[in-house]
């Protein structure tokens, strides 16, 4: 009875200890901020080349004093939050940083990480803000924002060895991402949870060897450049609870149509919905619908050769993809979607980071102006009782103006556009609008003259690379006909039968 007693009271003792260091953290996470302008943001993009992601999440945060002990020393870091199922907060773990934004490293070389709290309780969890289905399991941070660059999913890191119960997952695309050395054992978790889910499709992201012992899929990124990293997503090994041979994938009839039917579903796994049209398949990542890379769509088709499946007489087919079978799974990938016209009412609006912002046709004029203001004042000429001292002495004038404007617009349908505002618009349009910037610049109206399309293009093509920019938000062709005529409406189209060109237009020499 006695041992009972003591048993209970240790236990209660623990649990009061555990619930303290929990709250410890929790308050500290409440005094992190956002990595947007910091140290922390600095050391992802610069030293871990993770460019071009989202990385506002409440699970990334900030710290210029980072501890990992109520008593311990003080330092800035990337903190990563880890948060149990139910999303409490339960642990951090601080990457330590340099005022520049470069890592803080021991004598051996490695960055310093510090823990606190109960990391091994959950995980770090990075939302997908485009609610497409793929969970990705990495067991770094570092790992798991990298698999990002291959496109949208739920990263949750675990901080330490891969846990199979961290993916919380019946059915969907799930993918262990494991390093070098953890091929192996990687795949024995995906195939438990692949036992344990059976409607769920779960992968396994590899590295190559050569890398090195340790390696993982920030150091492929380091090394070989995205591309790689979508590769090796694009790659990975389907993983079944019976698997008939490993690394290959299983089917029930081995068909044409089952191939088709199977690589759109890992697209819109990877990419959320995904629209065919006009012979292209184009993604969203956002903020822009873009084209989907060739290379990636064949790679997910030929990733079915060797795929297995069960004859009629109890044996095992394989299946064969050659350039003639390829080419018939693609087809009939491109008949599962109806998406003709899908861009043909695109809305208007403005990309910005936190996506994308529609307005319709009538709030583009009446709504939406650009102001110039470019002086510049010190804190010494700013007067920070200014807006209360007119409310409280002119309040009578500030009325007047306000009826006065309202007054004009209710009978001129329109907002007043001054000049300047007049001109920092058609400079910020141009500069937003990729296809408007060009055609201002290298595209002339002209009586008689012909130009075909796919010159028009690759001249295109060759000013946006001189402009810097990359080739993932460079529209393509059909895109680009369709953009060109709407901000060049003057543009007469030569008839069907000659081919895509236009009647009146000519690239302006090259100065």
């Amino acid at each position: 009875m006695q041992r009972e007693i003591e048993d209970s009271a240790r236990t209660a003792a623990a649990a009061e200890e555990k619930a303290a260091k929990i709250a410890w953290v929790q308050d500290e996470v409440e005094k992190m901020e956002a990595l947007p302008g910091t140290p922390a943001e600095q050391y992802l993009l610069k030293e871990r080349r993770l460019e071009g992601i989202d990385l506002e999440h409440d699970s990334l945060r900030y710290a210029s004093e980072f501890r990992c002990r109520p008593e311990g020393r003080k330092s800035k870091a990337l903190v990563a939050v880890v948060t149990d199922a139910g999303g409490k907060i339960v642990g951090m773990q601080g990457t330590l940083l340099q005022s520049n934004g470069r890592s803080k490293r021991d004598e051996k070389g490695k960055k310093t990480k510090l823990s606190a709290g109960y990391i091994g309780d959950g995980a770090v969890r990075i939302k997908n803000k485009l609610g497409t289905g793929t969970i990705a399991i990495a067991e770094g941070l570092e790992t798991g924002l990298t698999r990002l660059l291959a496109g949208p999913a739920e990263i949750r890191v675990c901080l330490g060895s891969i846990r199979p119960e961290t993916a919380q997952v019946k059915a969907g695309r799930v993918e262990v991402i494991a390093d070098s050395d953890k091929a192996q054992e990687c795949r024995q978790i995906a195939r438990e949870l692949a036992a344990d889910n059976p409607h769920a499709r779960v992968h396994v992201v590899t590295v190559p060897a050569s890398l090195g012992e340790k390696a993982d899929l920030n150091d492929l990124l380091q090394d070989m450049g995205s591309r790689a990293v979508a590769a090796a997503v694009d790659d990975a090994d389907r993983v079944f609870a019976r698997q008939r041979r490993a690394n290959v994938e299983q089917l029930v009839r081995g068909s044409d149509e089952e191939i088709a039917d199977r690589v759109l579903e890992t697209q819109e796994d990877l990419f959320g919905r995904i629209v065919i049209t006009e012979g292209t398949v184009w993604i969203f990542d956002g903020k822009l619908w873009t084209a989907l890379n060739d290379n990636r769509l064949t790679r997910a088709i030929a990733r079915f050769d060797g795929a297995t499946y069960p004859t009629p007489s109890n044996g095992i087919g394989e299946v064969k993809i050659t350039s003639s079978k390829a080419k018939s799974v693609e087809a009939l990938l491109m008949s599962k979607r109806e998406d003709d016209g899908f861009f043909d009412d695109a809305p208007t609006g403005i990309t910005c980071d936190s996506g994308f912002i529609v307005f319709d046709h009538d709030a583009d004029e009446r709504r939406f102006k650009v102001l110039v203001f470019d002086n510049a004042y010190s804190e010494e000429q700013a007067d920070e009782g200014l807006a209360d001292r007119i409310i409280e002495n002119e309040a009578d004038l500030l009325l007047h103006l306000v009826v006065e404007a309202a007054t004009g617009l209710l009978s001129t349908r329109r907002m007043a556009d001054p000049a300047t505002s007049g001109i920092a618009k058609e400079a910020w349009m141009k500069d937003a609008d990729r296809v408007r910037a060009w055609s201002a610049e290298r595209l002339s109206i002209r009586a008689n003259s012909v130009v075909t399309v796919a010159d028009l293009y690759l001249d295109f093509r060759q000013w946006c690379a001189a402009e810097g920019v990359s080739e993932s938000r460079i529209p393509a062709r059909n895109s680009f006909a369709r953009r060109l005529r709407q901000v060049e409406p003057r543009l007469v189209p030569g008839p069907n039968s000659a081919g895509a060109r236009f009647e009146n237009a000519a690239l302006k020499p090259v100065c």
